[in-house]
């Protein structure tokens, strides 16, 4: 899209909407999808489209591994709190239980209540 973009701007009576369009992407756009990157001053609308050309594969694999990780943390705090629903079907107390799953008593007594 961003490709097509340069192209379509690529005429010299549209360096203004061009310059534009690269300040939008820089300022707004960027920072929006990619929170806690820092960007370089852009000045042409061509060198978004280089420098996403060439860091949005590294992106991509950031994200998916953040996923990955916050998958494997829910993962864990799920089996805690299973373990915890097991532990006070044996008659546990709620003290034992969070001692044992290493979840806050509050919770362990939600999970008593039901």
């Amino acid at each position: 899209m961003l490709h097509d973009l340069v192209g379509w701007l690529r005429a010299p009576e549209q360096t203004r909407l061009r310059r534009d369009f690269t300040v939008w992407f820089a300022r707004t756009f960027l920072p929006g999808r990619a929170p806690g990157q820092t960007f370089p001053e852009f000045n042409d609308l061509q060198e978004v489209d280089a420098m996403l050309s060439e860091t949005v594969i590294e992106w991509t694999k950031k994200w998916e591994e953040d996923g990955r990780a916050k998958g494997r943390a829910e993962g864990r705090a799920e089996e805690r709190r299973l373990l915890a629903q097991r532990l006070l079907a044996r008659q546990m107390s709620v003290a034992e239980v969070a001692e044992l799953t290493g979840l806050p008593m509050d919770e362990v007594e939600a999970l008593r209540r039901g």
